[in-house]
């Protein structure tokens, strides 16, 4: 340790006295005499020009002109280092104690900071979460599909497929005309342009070079769309009369019978759950919870009123499938494997067309039908026929729109009279009313 030679002023001095006074230890090793008026010399405070310094006299402060004189002995200097340096030490373990403090605040700091990012990436991952439920798997499944078609496109021809230009754009399209139909080539579009709002980038689908040859390939190919058949309800009733009355027949009978009096897209019938099914003296109520344009999940019921016949009573075959299928809770549309025994997984909506498919077959080969136009029959249909078929019938029963919109729960009148102008196609008929 350093000590300074710099005279030290009276106000100082007494602060340093009563210090170093207030600690027991060091007051034996210190002496205060009382020094002249005149100022100290350096041969003041050597050893050998003052042999009183022996003697011990109690500490008192000199007058404040005077300076302060400490002496002590030559042997005790190593006790005296020690004991400054364990003061230097108190002093600075108060520093350390203020720097722990604020080590501490600072570690509290990081693991607020800590909890904060942790929270923020909770929020991140379910914000992602609510993003990917704003479309349904299918729909996800499709555009997923079209772009990497797209990108493969565009890779294949050395253009780029992210951002696209028009030009590119327009491009695919005149090549994809010629194997796709204009529904493939509308949802090829839609899904480009939302890839691309979804990067952050604005893709202009109604730019000059898009829209001329959009406009050019429905009206070369016409946009008339050849969908699927409807089930009738005459075929209908023949497959019911012709499902075998095993596990199997009695679920594809509920299936089916469910599936065309309620409406029901093939995704919606294969969703509901038993607790879903409310059996009433009126009929059957359905919850539907969710749908293909309820995205929110605000959910519809539809009524099911009960048959006039035991054979095509849709709330007869429903009991009676859940009965022997002993479903209490959970999908009431299950697969059921070559042993005839029931799993617990949910149907696919790809089997709901594939049962229909299956039961029209059998249907037409029970009459007789060559195999060749079975075939041809069958290939006509799909898992929308169901819904299809409902309208259609309706309609031509002479059902009101806002009633089936009801069962269906189609929002666009335009959409529906799609399949009522089938239904109404002789109904309505002019000619009926002419003497020919």
């Amino acid at each position: 340790m350093v000590r300074s030679n710099k005279k030290t002023e009276p106000k100082d001095q007494l602060d340093l006295f009563s210090r170093l006074s207030a600690t027991p230890q060091l007051t034996e090793l210190f002496e205060v005499k009382k020094q002249p008026s005149t100022p100290l010399t350096p041969s003041s405070t050597h050893p050998s020009t003052h042999p009183s310094t022996s003697q011990h006299s109690a500490p008192q402060l000199p007058p404040a002109h005077e300076p302060l004189a400490l002496e002590f002995e030559d042997e005790d200097e190593d006790e005296l280092e020690v004991e400054w340096e364990e003061l230097e030490e108190e002093h600075s373990q108060e520093e350390l104690e203020e720097l722990e403090e604020l080590d501490e605040d600072a570690e509290e700091e990081e693991r607020r900071l800590a909890v904060a990012a942790e929270r923020v990436e909770r929020l991140f991952e379910e914000a992602q979460r609510y993003a990917d439920a704003s479309r349904s798997p299918q729909t996800k499944r499709a555009y997923q599909s079209d772009w990497r078609e797209f990108s493969a496109w565009c890779v294949e021809h050395h253009m780029h497929p992210l951002p696209a230009s028009p030009e590119a754009i327009a491009l695919y399209l005149t090549d994809r005309a010629k194997t796709l139909k204009i529904s493939t080539l509308r949802r090829r579009l839609t899904a480009i342009r939302q890839l691309h709002k979804l990067k952050g980038f604005n893709l202009d689908t109604k730019h000059a070079a898009i829209q001329s040859v959009w406009g050019g390939i429905r009206r070369e190919k016409g946009s008339m769309e050849v969908g699927k058949d409807p089930l009738r309800v005459d075929l209908l009733r023949l497959i019911l009369l012709t499902r075998p009355r095993t596990l199997k027949g009695l679920r594809d009978k509920a299936l089916l019978l469910l599936g065309f009096a309620g409406a029901f897209r093939r995704s919606e019938l294969v969703s509901l759950n038993r607790g879903d099914l409310e059996f009433l003296p009126q009929g059957l109520k359905v919850h539907l919870r969710r749908s293909k344009t309820d995205q929110e999940g605000q959910g519809m019921l539809k009524s099911i009123l009960p048959g006039k016949h035991e054979e095509t009573c849709c709330v007869r075959a429903v009991q009676v499938w859940l009965q022997a299928s002993q479903i209490q809770s959970g999908p009431i549309f299950r697969p059921i494997n070559r042993h005839g025994q029931l799993r617990a997984r949910r149907l696919t909506s790809h089997a709901v067309a594939t049962i229909l498919k299956e039961s029209v077959g059998d249907a037409l080969r029970a009459q007789g039908e060559p195999e060749r136009e079975i075939q041809a029959r069958v290939a006509q249909f799909s898992g929308h026929s169901l819904r299809a078929g409902y309208v259609t019938s309706a309609a031509a029963e002479g059902a009101e729109e806002h009633a089936i919109m009801r069962q269906t729960g189609h929002k666009r009148i335009d959409t529906l009279r799609r399949y009522i102008r089938e239904g109404d196609l002789f109904r309505h008929n002019p000619l009926k009313s002419m003497d020919l």
